[in-house]
């Protein structure tokens, strides 16, 4: 398994299960992972500085191909993973 190091990823999921086990697996690559649980939160967690954004794209309030394109972190040179 590669190990992606110092490596920041906004991940964007409701499903809480789905999210642990995400994070989990991610974390196990040295990569930090900051959960948020609905679009709106992570529109305003997207002010910060990550690397990667991976979000689910059904969402309430905010779904993911709104985050993708309407965030801070869309402005920024990253790479964003719809699922």
């Amino acid at each position: 398994m590669t190990t992606i190091q110092k490596q920041t990823l906004l991940y964007v999921e409701d499903k809480e299960v789905i999210a642990l086990a995400a994070t989990v697996a991610l974390e196990e690559t040295g990569t930090t992972v900051v959960q948020s649980g609905n679009g709106s939160a992570a529109l305003h967690d997207s002010a910060a500085s990550y690397h990667l954004l991976l979000t689910d794209v059904r969402l309430p309030e905010v779904d993911g191909w709104q985050i993708a394109t309407c965030s801070p972190i869309a402005s920024r040179h990253t790479c964003d993973l719809c699922l």
